[in-house]
């Protein structure tokens, strides 16, 4: 058989097994698809069906509530509308329900409790909805009969009750099975997906494996030898070598190419063995021999190239030389060149060496290879560094004679001073002898036993120079700094003669490192110790509290962090220079006060550090804290005037379990911080408590982080009622945080985490982003009126960025949003903090076309000297404000006062935290138009709020949602 014919039945027969593979995979994994995706598909339905029943009855809430809120003249009419709308949304229900209890009874799987679990469910919904049918047919009687009153109480006592505690639970279990079930079924759908695509592999690497033998066989016994040999056979041709056939036991062409090739290998192997010769010579070279070719391509190397430069030879070959000669020039002329070089190693060390190279030309001409010789010149390098080193020393002994000089004669026992030697010392030249004690007797004490041990180990030959630095005394009874310089100079034997040095004055660097260390370690300012020095000897004192308390000591000592209370203030409002001085004068009364064995430093910014030793207990610490506070409760004399501070004080008693500085200073700064929420100029003992308290705070931080990376964070809207006419005139856009653990976590316990740590400002951003998109969504759903907006409160952080509001008019652009549409909650505290730059800012968001609230109005000090000169929209009046309007006589007359003021300005007022009727009524009475609260609305998915907007647009008025935290669920 031929060779093409092979090949052809090869891949016939590999092609049918790979499609019979195939073809049978795809079918096992269409039907799995298929059944799956169709068991899906009717538990989806389920799901929906439930969902439209919540809907449903959520909005008969709303009818029923039209109706309770309907005056005189226009109750029968809105009860018969009502009672109609209301029996076709029962039809509905029960339409829905009788729907899924078929589609239930008709399923055939294997999930047969499930399916009784819902067959029960439905069941007892269609019998609670008959018994709504009933109890709301009775509550129509009564309204019919104008028993107003008994209609409300048989609304809030039987059937609004009935509905949160038995049909909303009912829906909501049904909801959640059917759920369940669609993640069941998609789990089992996931698993044969996988079972189908594992065998999908299978059939892959099957038929990889078949097409890569199939490969493997062309290309080794057809391709490769077909293309290698053809070359070969070419070659030997030129050469008449070959042409002998009567060998040849096949005719096809590969035998007759492998008969060529392996006669060219047995002409080769001769050759080989004359190249292995000469490679064993070059290996016996003790100098560097490298073959390189024309390109300068290393083809050969022996094995001392490859020692000295620490490549094996396989790592150079093939390599460039200029990978391991630096500023190779290589001619490419057959003349020799014989220069110094660099050998450059692997550990990139340099070797210098006398490089060669030499062409050598092939019998055809021209030059094929070059022969490189190179010898290593580091000994003579080195010879040549030793000898430059002692003149460098020669010279620096020569350049040392503007120093004193001095020279030991270890035979004669006699010591030869220059004369700049004694002048350096104040000394004439004959006022010193030429003993050694002459010298030792002015030493300082600390330092005379160093430098006759060193000069001992000098002399026994321990130590080759000598360098020390020590004090000796001046003439004038002060001590000096000096630096002592010696080397041994030994005689013809080898043996130590002589002892030979200088004398440099260095006094004058001593100082200088000693004011350098002092600054290092003390604030610059006040010229208290500074953190550093602080730690250090807050180390010192826990290391002996440590050795005290094994043997039982009772000694105590307490740490104080001191942060002066609105020190801000004071460097905004006098100026920095003023509260330098402050802070200097602080440190001098503290010093003054503070006995001089107790430590004080200077932390950084306003802080203090106070140690006060040897306490007896804590009611000692507490006395000294408040003494403290007294004496900085004078007023301070500053750029002619008084100016008053108090400090919060935080305490931290030494106790066993302190091993670490910073650990002591952390706990007594948490219990500063703990001091300065019980207000200003107070003092707090720390507590394991609050420790708990920050380890409970960095963790809410790090899972808001990774909440907000994950998508955690939702955004809720609530809604903003008309109370004239009882629509919805906008939403306020609020954050929620869905913890997959936690569950809803409450916002009052992550804003103040958010305010502290910074992330208020990114999360603000994110919901005034999600709000004006899903307000712009809205707009194009639905035909609204102009009046309709969305509200978002503005963290003062975010308030004070230099860009606000360029970024307000970016966001706006993006999501396409009217900016009419856009109203920001501003509170009074951000505006107050810099008036002259918030109303900058307030004019620019006015000429963007934006709404501007301000928010909380009244819940703080409210100043009006600025009010009238603010671009204001509307004032929102605090919750606090509403409480009890209708018990407080005096609550009752500021929210007066308040929508009177908005009046005059030009403003429009907005109750925020309405709860009852009562106070809905009272707002009503004083022509607050605008609120918000519990009492109509709470919270509302986007969803809900979307109904509530899609209700609101197919009839004349919306009904008003009583609190219902169940409902508002749904």
């Amino acid at each position: 058989m031929k060779i093409y014919q092979k090949l052809i039945l090869g891949f016939l027969g590999s092609s049918i097994l790979i499609g019979g593979l195939g073809t049978y995979f795809l079918h096992i994994n269409s039907n799995i698809k298929t059944t799956t995706k169709k068991l899906i598909g009717n538990t989806n339905t389920e799901a929906k069906a439930s969902v439209n029943i919540g809907k449903y009855l959520y909005l008969i809430q709303f009818d029923i509530q039209e109706v309770l809120l309907a005056n005189k003249e226009e109750l029968g009419k809105i009860a018969k509308e009502n009672r109609l709308k209301i029996k076709d949304k029962i039809d509905i229900i029960e339409g829905i329900i009788a729907a899924d209890k078929t589609a239930n009874q008709s399923r055939v799987d294997d999930r047969r409790e499930e399916q009784l679990e819902d067959k029960e469910i439905i069941d007892k919904l269609e019998g609670k909805f008959s018994d709504y049918r009933e109890d709301l047919s009775y509550f129509f009687t009564l309204i019919d009969s104008d028993k107003i009153d008994e209609a409300r109480n048989y609304w809030s006592n039987h059937l609004n009750k009935k509905s949160r505690e038995s049909i909303i639970p009912l829906v909501h279990k049904y909801q959640e099975r059917s759920f369940k079930d669609i993640e069941e079924i998609e789990e089992e759908f996931s698993a044969e997906t996988e079972k189908s695509l594992e065998a999908v592999k299978l059939y892959f690497v099957l038929s990889l494996l078949i097409s890569m033998a199939l490969l493997a066989y062309v290309y080794k016994y057809v391709y490769l030898p077909i293309k290698q040999l053809q070359n070969v056979a070419l070659q030997v041709g030129l050469e008449e070598v070959g042409q002998d056939n009567k060998s040849l036991k096949n005719k096809d062409e590969i035998s007759y190419l492998a008969h060529s090739y392996n006669y060219l290998v047995d002409s080769l192997k001769q050759k080989t063995g004359i190249i292995f010769y000469l490679e064993s010579i070059m290996d016996l070279i003790s100098e560097s021999v490298i073959v390189i070719d024309s390109e300068k391509n290393i083809k050969k190397v022996n094995k001392y190239t490859s020692n000295i430069l620490g490549y094996s030879q396989k790592e150079l070959i093939g390599k460039k030389i200029d990978f391991i000669l630096k500023e190779e020039k290589l001619n490419n002329s057959p003349t020799k060149t014989n220069e110094s070089k660099v050998y450059l190693t692997k550990d990139k060390r340099k070797i210098p060496v006398a490089f060669s190279s030499n062409p050598i030309s092939s019998k055809y001409g021209g030059m094929k290879k070059i022969l490189c010789l190179a010898k290593d010149l580091s000994e003579r390098y080195q010879t040549q560094k030793i000898l430059r080193e002692t003149q460098q020393r020669y010279a620096l002994v020569a350049r040392s004679l503007n120093d004193g000089l001095w020279e030991w004669d270890l035979k004669s026992k006699q010591v030869f001073y220059s004369p700049r030697w004694k002048s350096m010392l104040g000394y004439v030249d004959s006022e010193i002898g030429t003993t050694l004690s002459e010298w030792f007797k002015l030493v300082h004490s600390d330092n005379i036993q160093m430098l006759k041990e060193k000069f001992a180990s000098h002399v026994k030959g321990k130590i080759p120079q000598l360098e020390i630095c020590y004090r000796i005394k001046h003439k004038d009874g002060k001590y000096r700094w000096m630096s002592c310089r010696s080397i041994a100079v030994r005689d013809e034997r080898s043996k130590l003669s002589r002892l030979v040095g200088s004398h440099t004055d260095i006094n004058d660097r001593k100082e200088i490192e000693a004011q350098l260390r002092y600054e290092t370690l003390h604030d610059r300012l006040t010229g208290l110790a500074n953190r550093t020095l602080f730690s250090q000897q807050l180390q010192s004192l826990l290391q002996n509290l440590i050795n005290l308390a094994q043997k039982s000591s009772n000694y105590l000592f307490a740490v104080m962090f001191l942060d002066l209370d609105r020190f801000k203030l004071i460097n905004e409002s006098l100026g920095h220079a003023v509260g330098d001085q402050l802070l200097i004068q602080i440190a001098k009364r503290l010093s003054t006060y503070i006995p001089y064995q107790n430590i004080i430093a200077r932390l950084g910014g306003d802080k203090f550090g106070i140690v006060i030793e040897n306490i007896k207990d804590i009611k000692e610490a507490k006395a000294i804290a408040d003494s403290i506070q007294k004496q900085l409760a004078a007023p301070f004399e500053l750029a002619d005037r008084e100016v008053y501070i108090s400090a919060s004080i935080g305490i931290a008693l030494s106790t066993k379990h302190y091993d670490r500085a910073q650990d002591i200073l952390r706990d007594a700064e948490m219990a500063m911080y703990r001091a300065k929420d019980l207000g200003k100029g107070c003092y707090a003992v720390f507590q394991p408590s609050m420790h708990l308290k920050a380890l409970n705070f960095f963790e809410l931080e790090r899972d808001m982080r990774v909440g907000m990376s994950q998508s955690q964070f939702q955004v809720f809207y609530q809604p903003i009622i008309n109370l004239n006419n009882k629509k919805i005139v906008g939403f306020e856009a609020l954050i929620r945080w869905q913890h997959p653990k936690r569950g809803l976590v409450s916002p009052a316990e992550f804003m103040q985490v958010a305010h502290e740590t910074g992330l208020i400002v990114s999360m603000s951003w994110w919901v005034t982003r999600q709000a004006c998109l899903q307000m712009f969504q809205w707009q194009e759903q639905y035909p609204l009126d102009s009046s309709l907006f969305v509200s978002v409160n503005v963290s003062p952080l975010q308030f004070c960025q230099p860009d606000f509001a360029d970024r307000i008019a970016e966001i706006l652009r993006e999501t396409g949003l009217k900016p009419y549409r856009l109203k920001l909650e501003i509170t009074e505290s951000a505006i107050r903090e810099n008036i002259d730059r918030a109303t900058s800012i307030l004019q620019k968001l006015k000429s963007l076309g934006v709404n501007l609230t301000l928010d909380n109005f009244g819940k703080d000090y409210s100043s009006l000297s600025y009010l009238h000169s603010l671009p204001i929209d509307t004032l929102e009046i605090d919750s606090s404000l509403i409480q009890d309007i209708d018990n407080y006589r005096e609550k009752y007359q500021v929210i007066r006062s308040i929508v009177n003021l908005t009046s005059n300005l030009g403003m429009e007022p907005i109750a925020e935290g309405v709860e009852t009727m009562r106070q809905a009524d009272k707002l009503k009475e004083l022509s607050c138009q605008y609120a918000k609260g519990y009492f109509f609305f709470g919270v509302l998915t986007n969803e809900v709020a979307e109904a509530l907007i899609a209700n609101q647009q197919s009839s004349s008025q919306i009904a008003i949602q009583l609190s219902d935290e169940g409902i508002a669920d749904l």
